[in-house]
């Protein structure tokens, strides 16, 4: 029988957010003209399992092999594939999908193989490697791509290799060193040097190779050795090894083998995937054109150039430069931040475990020696995912609680605790604004890989439970039903504990939508969004069908990759074993000193969120309690900068202490280039060096809770 669940649930309501699933199954009566709709929804994983069976798949082979032999369903089932295939959603997909089946399936292996006996029958000489022949060879690759182009491949020699090409009824010869012509270039023949266009394109490759030789000032690393470790940690690929600052072919090189402009080698794949979902009318022409112009490259469609305006190479190399400088001056950062540490504080640790990835001690050496390694593993910290909670006024379930309360004879609050209600969280904004209805509310929270994992375990935990509260249970039946929960990532619970942490830690925020009468506006447009999408934290988007980082939509983060951040960085958070006791001391600094001495390890920092600062101080909670709570240390891992913490940055003891004296930069690096794990084990920044001085009777702690005193 066929179980709807909140994902379908969801679906439904997206569609009729009036349906009811306490009178009907699917929402709506059986008469309703959506019931068969929604009906093939929760029909469909069984349908999936049926056509899996072995005898369904051959006759739909059988089927399909036939209908492609007839040449107008033929090419009715590819142009269908094809605008299927070039949708943006869906080429991602597949981008993903060949990108792991080439780097670990063993495709690559397989594709060198190949590709060395196709570029050897091709007669491509090695002279073809000299940047002097690099417009030759692009007219050789039209003359090879566009039969009507009246360009002619020129073979001589023993080994019948291409030594030229004859346009119109000019040949062009290849050349070798010192641009000297190439054995069995044709007598009638000019070297390629002297075509009108070979300054121009000459003039871009030495532009390119002087891009890529020069070093960074300060490192042994070139600038083409650094944006190649940038542009494939942006494409989630191994490193090229060659300059991804390509000559591209605004109109193809099968149209025009001399316009070009300078496009990063990601910026040149991203445009074929534009220009494929516009021929498939999967996007508009304006669409096109605004994405070109985010990737800074230009195209030529229906006799115009759309994208972005036509830059000088120069400058365009001077910009990429610059760009280069600002990444790679982190390292330099790194190495400040590393140097003002402690010897074997949690910090220096975890740039020498995760960066350098290297023995103590060693960051510095390493981050000298080979500043490409530091900067390709500082590019992958993990980032925070935000989860969303739809809610209305009242809430929509909630009679039905309420029945249920009475028919066992409980409490409401017994109930909701059994349905796991106000648990129900997801990642997909647009599914969770679904429960949303107008007058509600919207609550979102960022959590670590790891929290998340915690999630997914609890949900398997929640599951060997009993339902306490059903019939077969309450009269002692065999067969009592277990929790459900759904395994989709798409619904994730939090424990109630740990919604109670959030709430008091200031982590749980609320967007409310009081307005009955403002339609609400179900779209992935991230205009539309009821909470406008945070650089630097993940959310889910269901068009692409992964989780994306607003600072950059193009590179998809799958669960994957979230599930090894969520192992490599277990961020355990202890205490001291001795006993916290409420504190009743009027003093809060003296209060905050004594909790930081018992506490030991690790010690609240620039971390500790704003609202320990704002809120809980003045409520008069004890200390103990408040810095007990690993929450509040947390909380500011959503933040990036010490402005944003409240209260801080302001003069007084108390600003000091949550500093610990550590200087504002200094933790404005820590959050900005060592990631969340950073952020982490920075709570314990100098924790055990400062305990062991307050024991001693010194340091910066016990001077500033003391020095009235003495």
């Amino acid at each position: 029988m066929a179980e709807v669940t909140e994902t379908i649930k969801s679906q439904i309501l997206k569609i009729f957010p009036d349906a009811d699933f306490n009178k009907y199954k699917y929402g709506v009566p059986k008469k309703h003209p959506l019931y068969e709709r929604f009906r093939s929804f929760a029909r469909k994983p069984d349908r999936a399992i049926y056509n899996q069976k072995e005898d369904v798949a051959e006759r739909r082979r059988i089927s399909q092999n036939k209908a492609y032999q007839d040449p107008i369903k033929r090419e009715k089932i590819l142009e269908k594939n094809k605008k299927f295939l070039t949708k943006p959603d869906k080429a991602l997909d597949r981008r993903k999908y060949l990108q792991d089946k080439y780097y670990y399936g063993g495709q690559r292996e397989k594709d060198l193989l190949r590709l060395k006996g196709k570029v050897a029958s091709k007669g491509y000489g090695g002279y073809f490697k000299n940047p002097d022949n690099a417009l030759l060879k692009d007219m050789v690759r039209m003359a090879e791509q566009n039969p009507d182009s009246g360009l002619e491949v020129i073979r001589k020699g023993p080994r019948n290799l291409i030594v030229g090409v004859k346009e119109g009824d000019t040949i062009y010869s290849a050349v070798a060193s010192k641009r000297k012509p190439v054995a069995y270039a044709p007598k009638n023949s000019i070297p390629i040097t002297e075509h009108p266009d070979f300054k121009t394109r000459f003039e871009f490759t030495k532009l390119q190779k002087n891009f890529s030789n020069t070093k960074i000032k300060g490192t042994d690393l070139t600038y083409g050795k650094a944006l190649d470790i940038l542009q494939s940690s942006k494409a989630g690929s191994a490193l090229q090894n060659k300059n991804p600052a390509e000559f591209e072919h605004i109109k193809g090189v099968a149209t025009d083998y001399k316009e070009g402009q300078i496009a990063l080698r990601t910026a040149n794949r991203d445009k074929q995937v534009i220009l494929s979902a516009l021929e498939n009318n999967n996007i508009t022409l304006n669409d096109a054109d605004q994405q070109l112009k985010k990737i800074g490259v230009r195209a030529f469609v229906d006799n115009k150039y759309i994208g972005a305006p036509t830059i000088d190479a120069a400058k365009q190399f001077e910009d990429l430069k610059k760009y280069v400088d600002r990444n790679i001056n982190k390292v330099d950062e790194l190495k400040k931040i590393y140097d003002d540490q402690p010897k074997g504080s949690p910090i220096r640790k975890y740039f020498e475990k995760n960066i350098a990835k290297c023995a103590d001690g060693c960051f510095v050496k390493v981050a000298n020696k080979n500043p490409e390694k530091i900067l390709k593993n500082s590019f992958n910290d993990q980032k925070l995912i935000r989860l969303f909670r739809g809610e209305s006024f009242p809430q929509r379930n909630m009679k039905s609680m309420k029945d249920s309360a009475k028919f066992f004879n409980t409490t409401l609050d017994e109930i909701k605790r059994d349905k796991l209600s106000g648990q129900w969280f997801s990642p997909d904004q647009i599914h969770a604004d679904g429960y949303n209805a107008r007058p509600g509310q919207l609550k979102y929270v960022d959590v670590t890989p790891t929290e998340l994992e915690s999630f997914n375990r609890y949900k398997t935990r929640v599951n060997k439970l009993d339902n306490k509260y059903s019939t077969k249970k309450r009269l002692n039946l065999p067969g009592a039903p277990k929790k459900n929960v759904t395994d989709s990532f798409h619904h994730q619970i939090i424990p109630r504990y740990k919604l109670k942490q959030m709430e008091d830690a200031g982590r749980m925020k609320t967007k409310y939508t009081l307005n009955p009468f403002k339609k609400q506006i179900v779209s992935a447009d991230p205009s539309n969004l009821t909470i406008q999408r945070a650089s630097g934290v993940l959310e889910y988007d269901n068009v692409i069908g992964g989780f994306i980082d607003p600072a950059d939509p193009t590179k998809i983060v799958d669960q994957a990759q979230l599930k090894t951040w969520a192992q490599d960085n277990p961020m355990p958070v202890r205490v001291g074993e001795e006993p916290l006791k409420v504190a009743t001391n009027k003093s809060v600094l003296k209060n905050v000193g004594r909790t930081l001495a018992t506490i030991g390890a690790p010690l609240p920092t620039a971390l500790i969120d704003g609202y320990f600062i704002n809120e809980q101080v003045k409520e008069g909670k004890g200390t103990a309690e408040i810095a007990s709570n690993p929450l509040n240390w947390l909380g500011l891992a959503t933040m990036s900068t010490l402005s944003d913490i409240s209260g801080v940055s302001k003069p007084g003891k108390l600003n000091t202490a949550l500093r610990l004296g550590l200087n504002p930069g200094t933790i404005r690096g820590i959050s900005r280039f060592a990631g969340l794990p950073g952020l982490a084990v920075s709570t314990a920044l100098t924790a055990y060096d400062q305990y062991k001085k307050y024991q001693n009777e010194e340091g910066f702690i016990y001077n500033l809770f003391n020095k009235e005193e003495k």
